[in-house]
């Protein structure tokens, strides 16, 4: 799947993309938040996004400004009965931490 923005493009992570996504996570300002990753780890993460969702997987998409990946965002549905809500997370690389891309992420996202 893939959404397309001015600039920004979300799309289905692949396996060329681990090790970029290991990058970004090593960053002190992404692993902060998101604690340590093995390239092994992200790799398998890569692969498992690659099945159909199940239950309260979340649903990765791969973060492209202009051709240069960016970071990832995903999604899941959690499931509560009395609750339903979604759930979004989303980590960018430190050269890419600025307020306008946030804007631009989520009317790609939404299709605003």
């Amino acid at each position: 799947m893939e959404l397309r923005g001015d600039r920004l493009t979300l799309r289905s992570p692949t396996a060329d993309d681990a090790r970029r996504l290991w990058e970004i996570h090593c960053e002190p300002s992404v692993e902060r938040w998101w604690g340590p990753h093995t390239l092994a780890e992200v790799e398998q993460e890569v692969a498992d996004a690659a099945k159909p969702p199940t239950g309260d997987d979340s649903v990765p998409f791969v973060i492209e400004v202009d051709g240069e990946t960016a970071g990832m965002i995903q999604y899941a549905d959690v499931g509560d009965e009395d609750f339903r809500h979604a759930a979004i997370d989303l980590f960018l690389a430190e050269g890419f931490q600025a307020a306008a891309w946030a804007v631009s992420r989520s009317r790609c996202w939404c299709g605003t």
